[in-house]
């Protein structure tokens, strides 16, 4: 993912993007209730992976980049039963 997956979305001819993430890249190992988009990413992470996914979605999070409409859905948890 990043902006070299949105701009070959966009050459494709897609018209929207939808990144689904975790609510993980919102917590820098802290409790957070109640949150969205407008919550700053935190300073540091816990680990490298949150980090990486946190890149990932404000990269996603770049709304009409090459004419695309971006999104991104952080869910609390990504399993369901």
């Amino acid at each position: 993912m990043g902006e070299e997956t949105i701009d070959k979305s966009t050459c494709k001819g897609f018209s929207a993007l939808v990144y689904v993430g975790s609510a993980d890249v919102l917590v820098g190992g802290e409790e957070v209730f109640c949150f969205d988009e407008s919550v700053a990413y935190p300073e540091k992470y816990v680990d490298g992976l949150n980090e990486l996914r946190a890149q990932t979605e404000a990269s996603a999070r770049l709304n009409r980049m090459n004419g695309l409409l971006t999104c991104a859905l952080s869910k609390q948890s990504v399993w369901s039963q």
